[in-house]
């Protein structure tokens, strides 16, 4: 990725914009032909001032990322992800719990906006299309994208296509339950893996052994008030050698490699690619996800099925969007 306005003077250069929308944040990307990244603005999603203000800033944003560019004649179209069930074929975001808005058009605004052909898409889905076209499972056939973060999600690619099922809610890798009796989850159900190895499930289970009167450096870095402990502050914890941040960290991995094998049993990829947030963990993380992943998959599979840490990064949803109007335009 490379983000230097010289870019813009490139013979012929063609553009497209992506746009990575979610609950806290709106990261749109200016990306050339070649796949990098030219120019990139964040805004903090204005979730509390209404879909008119979350319109205004979408607006703003590309506007600024293609300044000294003619949209008409210098970018082919703009691809949209967001967090949640979407129906690509009308551009819709069916449920934008973290935006507060359902049923979201964002195709026909977008596109009443700027006169250009616009592509909405799952945010998983978008970084999994990212990772396989140009990032970490480039040159596989079939793939699975894992994203570890505040959520646990997923996007497929199977014999090269993004598989979306029947009602374009397919690759709810966070949603694999891993413990029958487990804490209850966002879904309804009980014990998925999103419930107990997300950051938010990582971090309750370690106040929860703090307020049982286990000792936690954990204590210390947030001043006593357990209420601001969160995901990355466990890990952090764990990294610098705390005992107890490295048993929920450890068990975040487990449940999360337990999950994996299921996956790999039924869908058979060549290939796992870890991305989001907590991913960021590196082997605190992948070391207990292999472990465990490899006692449980099928023993036909334990050496065929790479799992590798995303190329993209915190880019690859917005990545992914830039790429849906080459993919569908």
């Amino acid at each position: 990725m490379k983000g230097k306005d010289s870019m813009l003077a490139e013979n012929n250069a063609r553009f497209t914009i992506g746009i990575d929308m979610g609950g806290t944040k709106i990261l749109t990307a200016l990306v050339n032909s070649h796949g990098n990244i030219v120019r990139t603005t964040r805004y903090s999603t204005a979730v509390t001032e209404g879909k008119d203000r979350i319109i205004e800033q979408i607006t703003q944003s590309v506007h600024e990322v293609s300044a000294g560019l003619d949209l008409g004649r210098d970018i082919i179209g703009i691809g949209v992800s967001c967090a949640g069930p979407v129906d690509p074929e009308n551009g819709v975001l069916v449920q934008g719990t973290n935006l507060g808005w359902d049923n979201a058009p964002l195709k026909s605004i977008v596109e009443d906006r700027f006169k250009l052909p616009v592509y909405v898409e799952n945010d998983a889905n978008a970084a999994a299309i990212a990772e396989y076209r140009l990032g970490a499972g480039a040159g596989s056939k079939d793939m699975v994208y894992v994203t570890v973060s505040t959520g646990i999600g997923g996007g497929l690619i199977l014999g090269g296509q993004i598989y979306r099922g029947a009602n374009f809610a397919a690759g709810e890798i966070g949603h694999i339950i891993v413990e029958a009796d487990g804490p209850e989850c966002n879904c309804g159900s009980r014990g998925c893996v999103e419930a107990v190895a997300s950051g938010p499930a990582t971090a309750r289970r370690a106040v929860e052994r703090i307020r049982r009167g286990e000792t936690s450096a954990i204590i210390q870095m947030v001043e006593g008030e357990l209420d601001k402990v969160t995901g990355e502050i466990v890990y952090r914890a764990a990294a610098n050698g705390d005992p107890l941040a490295g048993e929920v960290v450890y068990q975040s991995g487990r449940y999360i490699g337990i999950a994996l094998a299921s996956l790999v049993n039924i869908l058979n990829p060549e290939i796992i690619v870890i991305g989001g947030g907590v991913a960021k963990a590196g082997e605190l993380l992948f070391k207990p996800l292999r472990e465990n992943f490899t006692i449980r998959v099928m023993r036909s599979q334990r050496e065929k099925v790479k799992v590798v840490p995303s190329k993209f990064g915190s880019y690859s949803s917005v990545m992914g969007a830039a790429f849906l109007p080459y993919l569908t335009g």
